[in-house]
């Protein structure tokens, strides 16, 4: 038995119980099999038991039990049934704040029984890996950074409320974080990653407050460092504040980020990337409103919505929606109104609309729409009126938009402040959307846009007042213009 089941037995039945359960199980070559559960039947020290009450006696009933006169215990044997409910006498568990123990019912079955409750005295079920016991929130402050990496290192950290520097858990062999349960506050920054038997984060469930970023699963200088077996983050339901960054990342088991419900404000950048095929929700992001760095979705496979986000209203730095196989349209994204440095929509194969944009007007970085094979329009940006970077539809080294046929909705751009590009996007028939369009500053690139007429672009050109920059026409549909391909790269 490891030293911290020991330990909770003990504080919980004191030594009788240890004596009782030495009995037990301590191996007499004359007991019989009712002693494992502790139990007999008729009540006697029936160490002269016959072999048929042996076997009777290994699911916890003795073949006498019940007042079978005629003595007829292979019936009694074929009629019991048990269903267990937890695995073996003294295990332990957390619920709610209550300790149960696993013990052995009348009838025979192993069932979970509430023995202490841990608010008396102020203390705090702790559930650690193979049982739970009581412990007091006395540890106070560490003014220190602190990691744990095995028990040893974890078991320092046992009753403190909050620690002033950063807090690293990695490769460690933990399934769960018992002991940290009295942890209210981070001062510097949470980083979970490389514990490849971690399947919850139940143990930070008072953590309110993170000052610095929280990693979970990312590394800036190694790949391959998420938390394979992690299924939730649900441990994290008291969680408000992220002073940084939110990193959830290269998580394979993760389902949703339910856990995160009482987030409201995070300081820095919000990441959500490559957690495989298992992410299908970010509904646990509903309270955030504002996101100071930038937004980043990627690489979710299985996420066919944006809804969890419908609360974010300003985004300082990047949108960035990246390689989701599965996203239809960005519907989840309409509550936003202001990004302050541009938006990066690459790679996703299903995405059909940019519906969920409708709000955005204008942006000081570039916006870049670039190899989403489904996108047949850009309606959700029917409210953009400027770009401050660039503009590019289609790139020469992401691809550009197969099924995009038209730029109708951006009838009320009037001005980008670096280049426009429309490239590769093989059904685009005409520029009419651009109409509008009177400043660009640096460059406008028209190139390998198949059945886009060649006039469609030098009209464009044209328009535009006093442009001196560069010109790149090439590659598009003959028609009586002629290509200009002074500009091209």
């Amino acid at each position: 038995m490891r030293w911290r089941q020991l330990l909770a037995v003990i504080v919980l039945f004191g030594p009788a119980f240890i004596s009782q359960a030495c009995r037990d199980g301590g191996g007499d070559a004359d007991a019989d099999a009712d002693s494992d559960v502790g139990t007999d039947g008729d009540g006697e020290g029936d160490a002269d038991r016959d072999a048929d009450a042996d076997i009777d006696g290994d699911i916890g009933v003795d073949a006498d039990s019940g007042g079978d006169a005629d003595g007829d215990h292979e019936s009694d044997f074929e009629t019991a049934s048990c269903e267990h409910t937890c695995p073996s006498a003294g295990s332990t568990r957390c619920v709610g704040n209550t300790v149960e123990i696993c013990a052995s019912h009348p009838d025979g079955c192993m069932v979970w029984d509430a023995s202490v409750d841990c608010s008396d005295g102020g203390r705090v079920c702790s559930a650690f890996d193979g049982g739970a016991l009581c412990i007091s929130c006395d540890g106070g402050a560490l003014d220190a950074d602190a990691s744990a990496f095995d028990e040893a290192s974890l078991s320092t950290l046992v009753g403190l409320s909050s620690v002033t520097g950063d807090l690293v858990i990695e490769d460690a062999p933990f399934l769960s974080l018992g002991g940290l349960e009295c942890l209210e506050g981070i001062g510097g920054s949470l980083i979970v990653r490389g514990n490849p038997d971690l399947a919850n984060l139940d143990g930070l469930f008072r953590l309110a407050s993170i000052g610095g970023d929280l990693w979970i699963g990312y590394d800036p200088e190694a790949w391959d460092r998420g938390n394979r077996s992690l299924v939730d983050v649900d441990g994290l339901s008291s969680l408000a504040t992220i002073g940084g960054d939110l990193w959830v990342y290269d998580n394979d088991a993760l389902t949703d980020l339910d856990g995160f419900g009482r987030l409201s404000s995070v300081g820095g950048s919000v990441v959500v990337a490559f957690n495989s095929d298992s992410l299908t929700s970010l509904r646990g992001l509903h309270g955030l409103r504002s996101i100071e760095g930038d937004l980043d979705i990627s690489d979710a496979d299985a996420l066919t919505s944006l809804e969890g986000l419908e609360g974010v209203e300003s985004i300082g730095g990047v949108l960035r929606i990246y390689n989701n196989q599965s996203l239809p349209d960005l519907e989840g994204l309409r509550g936003l109104t202001s990004i302050g440095e541009g938006m990066h929509i690459w790679y996703n194969g299903a995405l059909a609309s940019l519906s969920g944009l409708n709000g955005v007007t204008s942006t000081e970085g570039s916006i870049l729409i670039e190899g989403n094979d489904f996108l047949g329009s850009l309606d959700g940006l029917d409210g953009l009126t400027w770009v401050g970077g660039s503009l590019a539809i289609g790139d020469y080294e992401f691809g550009g938009n197969p099924s995009l046929v038209n730029v109708d909705a951006l009838s009320h751009l009037a001005s980008i402040g670096a280049s426009l590009y429309i490239w590769y996007d093989y059904a685009l028939t005409n520029l009419d959307g651009l109409s509008a369009l009177a400043s660009v500053g640096t460059g406008v690139f028209v190139y390998e846009n198949f059945v886009l007429p060649t006039c469609e672009a030098a009209t464009l050109v044209e328009q535009l007042i006093a442009f001196d920059g560069r010109v790149c026409i090439r590659g598009n549909l003959a028609d009586t213009c002629a290509d200009d391909g002074s500009g091209c790269p």
